[in-house]
């Protein structure tokens, strides 16, 4: 068992300019289990020393291998001593910084403690120092010139906003660390979540380069010039946020009885500041359908390619259920069903009907209230409750003929005569019967004439499938890589999926974070064909190289 040293772990008197730990994580010490304090430095003679990645009280960061003592502490004069920080790095004319850090927790006295007005000038930069039994950094008797924490004025999920209590204190130029930790009584910093400066005024803003995982915000300041370092200032929550709508809006429409996998309700649901994990979901279905008889299923998907419909890209959250006969409710248990901080999921709820379901008659589903919705923040483990306008509604839909599913074989009625129909080498699924080198299962899948080659199904010329960049404009303008294709409508007995490769050879369905549907053009005269362009997520500002160069659409045949 290791029992650590009696007294100290380190201590450094009156000695300068040493390193404890390293420019590299694999030169770090493990200081733990010590009677006494971590690392002690004492002494006026203790300057420019500095120390990186080193783990006092933990060896890993999760389990507490504590020293009896303070983690680090400083005392008699020292002074301008480097915990953390930078280390700078030139390689031929490009320049860069490398952080440092130490891990400091779990110690039964303070993170980090500092004692004596001449003890001052010690940073403390880019560290994790979480649960120790005391404060997280205290200066004691004038300790770092008693520097006094930024202050938090306020969050908007992306930049925290704050000023200084004293410009003479924490002048322009001072470094202003945002963390977030999981205790809300004790301010200390599990992780660095981003930096920026004090401007003239005294006020500073930071863009969070991380989304916080705890919802304690702490912050430290260090002086611009003397390189003292603040405590962590007095924890602050940050609100959580889980919020529920219907994804666009509500058109009523029909639906066909014996219809399957029929999307009803599209949903999108955002969580801020903390993933979401939700756990059921309760659907009511109201209008003059009896819902028990007449709905036979329903089932939520999360909508990948956000098609708005299935697709084979898409994977289901939930079971089939049933509606209870008594409430007109049906319950939803869902699995892997989690939605990540600043990245909306987009799901939908799907219905079936009866064969036999009554024409004439209609229905609605909608999610009542918060109620409804059972979900939890993962890092908090708080009730993610989400946020109204309730409830959360569907379009009205009535039960009618609808427009007739569009299938191959009808299709191949509409455009082969009864002798070319016995024909394979003419109406066959892979027949090219007007020698355009597309066959007749391609010309089916995109709106084209099979014995006119080039052309639509209503004559006109083929609308090609388009790639190109087009421009947005904004504050700046900002250009976005497009394709096109024409698709048939649903209901239809296909399955589009977009893939992308990097070398033509594999082929993947592209990441729902990368490209999302941008327009869709309805087509033809019979509303069946519709012209879709596809844009991604990112610019090309942004995004600097793409991560794949190739684009395809895959047609599936689902009879």
């Amino acid at each position: 068992m290791n029992q650590g040293n009696q007294g100290a772990g380190i201590l450094i008197f009156n000695s300068s300019a040493n390193s404890i730990g390293g420019s590299l994580r694999a030169f770090g010490n493990k200081i733990t289990f010590n009677s006494s304090h971590g690392i002690l430095l004492r002494g006026p003679a203790n300057t420019r020393n500095q120390l990186a990645f080193n783990s006092i009280g933990t060896s890993n960061g999760r389990i507490p291998e504590p020293n009896a003592g303070d983690g680090i502490r400083l005392d008699d004069a020292a002074a301008q001593n480097r915990i953390g920080g930078d280390l700078p790095v030139t390689l031929g004319t490009l320049s860069y910084s490398v952080p440092l850090e130490n891990t400091i927790a779990f110690n039964t006295g303070d993170g980090i403690r500092m004692i004596g007005s001449a003890t001052t000038g010690n940073s403390i930069l880019n560290n994790i120092i979480t649960a120790n039994f005391g404060l997280g950094i205290r200066l004691v008797g004038g300790g770092n010139s008693d520097m006094a924490p930024p202050l938090y004025l306020g969050y908007d999920d992306f930049t925290l906003s704050g000023t200084v209590p004293d410009l003479d204190a924490t002048p322009p130029g001072s470094i202003v660390q945002v963390f977030s930790d999981p205790d809300p009584s004790v301010p200390e910093g599990a992780v660095l979540l981003g930096e920026s400066f004090v401007r003239k005024g005294g006020a500073f803003t930071v863009r969070l380069l991380k989304v916080p995982i705890f919802p304690n915000i702490t912050l430290t300041a260090t002086h611009a010039a003397n390189r003292s370092t603040s405590p962590f200032g007095s924890g602050h929550i940050i609100p959580l946020g889980f919020h529920l709508e219907r994804n666009g809006p509500a058109v009523a429409s029909n639906v066909s009885a014996g219809a399957t996998q029929t999307t009803i309700l599209p949903l999108l649901l955002t969580a801020f500041n903390d993933d979401v994990r939700v756990e059921s979901l309760v659907i009511e279905a109201t209008g003059s359908l009896p819902a028990p008889g007449n709905i036979t299923g329903v089932q939520l998907f999360r909508d990948r390619d956000q098609s708005g419909g299935v697709t084979i890209a898409d994977t289901p959250i939930s079971g089939v259920a049933l509606f209870d006969p008594a409430s007109n409710r049906v319950s939803l248990t869902l699995s892997n069903a989690f939605v990540g901080a600043g990245s909306p999921e987009r799901w939908i709820v799907v219905g079936s009907l009866a064969a036999g379901a009554t024409s004439g008659m209609n229905f609605q589903f909608r999610v009542v209230d918060a109620t409804s919705v059972r979900a939890r923040f993962v890092s908090s483990s708080g009730t993610a409750v989400p946020t109204p306008p309730f409830p959360v509604e569907s379009a009205v839909f009535s039960v009618g003929p609808g427009r007739a599913r569009s299938t191959l074989a009808n299709w191949k009625q509409i455009h082969f005569s009864p002798a070319q129909r016995l024909d394979p080498f003419i109406s066959g699924d892979l027949a090219n019967p007007d020698g355009d080198l597309a066959s007749n299962f391609a010309e089916y899948s995109f709106g084209l004439d099979p014995l006119r080659s080039g052309t639509d199904t209503d004559g006109a010329r083929l609308k090609s499938t388009i790639a190109a960049v087009i421009e947005i404009p904004g504050s700046r303008s900002s250009s976005y890589f497009t394709f096109s294709f024409t698709r048939r409508t649903e209901p239809v007995d296909l399955l589009y999926v977009l893939e992308t490769s990097s070398d033509l050879k594999t082929w993947k369905p592209v990441p729902e974070s990368s490209v999302a549907l941008d327009t869709a053009e309805p087509l033809g005269t019979r509303g069946d064909l519709q012209h879709v362009t596809y844009r991604t997520q990112s610019s090309l500002e942004t995004a600097g190289q793409p991560g794949f160069d190739f684009y395809r659409v895959r047609v599936r045949y689902v009879p």
